[in-house]
């Protein structure tokens, strides 16, 4: 950071999209409905971040933030079923996706310099999970 750069500021996209999935021998002889075909309406939530140098006026257009989650995320997963995606996780429970959410939008917002700080995905109105790209 230089003199210039003085405020870190966080912009936030949420984006709406249906998919359906199952999470295969997750619920074996539990009778679970987890374990069978089912849909959710997803909530996306995508927050980057940046500094802000004196002159500049955002972090990222949200146009922009929008085109480059559709583009990456969104047009993959609509309407599909999420267990069909090619390199998708082979359990892919809300903190899965996530985290697959995060390998395919990390590297397009560092060239466009600013920093992914968050991923949530909210599967129901009452229940989410949330990345923020650290690990082991």
């Amino acid at each position: 950071m230089n003199k210039n750069q003085i405020h870190y500021v966080v912009a936030t996209k949420i984006i709406r999209f249906e998919a359906a999935h199952k999470l295969p021998d997750y619920c074996k002889g539990k009778n679970h409905t987890c374990g069978y075909i089912h849909g959710h309406s997803y909530q996306l939530e995508i927050t980057v971040g940046k500094w802000l140098g004196e002159h500049e006026a955002m972090v990222i257009d949200f146009k922009d933030l929008k085109r480059i989650i559709n583009r990456n995320i969104v047009n993959k997963m609509d309407h599909t079923m999420l267990n069909e995606i090619e390199n998708f996780p082979e359990y892919p429970s809300a903190e899965r996706m996530c985290i697959w959410i995060w390998d395919n939008l990390n590297e397009t917002f560092k060239k466009k310099g600013v920093d992914l700080k968050k991923v949530t995905l909210w599967e129901t109105a009452t229940s989410h999970a949330t990345y923020e790209g650290r690990s082991l």
